[in-house]
């Protein structure tokens, strides 16, 4: 009886054993698995900060190009002006 009771424990410990391992191979691919998708995520935001970042730099530069079109505008409305008001003055 105490060699079948010491078989049984055996086969219990050899079995606790391997679930054991089994867990450990498990958690070690589901680490993996996060880290994976930190890196991706850290990636992502990286990428989207640059985008974010152009794009307000091509809304600053649009901005910037509307003004000067602006002023451009209201220099030569103001140089027509003053040409017709020189040309008024002459008749």
């Amino acid at each position: 009886m105490s060699l079948n009771f010491a078989t049984w424990l055996g086969f219990a410990a050899i079995a606790a054993t391997m679930l054991m391992s089994m867990v450990r191979r498990h958690q070690a691919k589901l680490h993996a698995l996060l880290e994976g998708n930190v890196e991706q995520q850290q990636e992502w935001l990286k990428k989207k900060a640059r985008a974010t970042r152009m794009a307000q730099r091509a809304a600053r530069r649009k901005a910037q190009e509307e003004q000067a079109f602006a002023e451009s505008r209201r220099s030569v409305v103001a140089t027509a002006n003053q040409v017709a008001a020189e040309l008024e003055a002459k008749e």
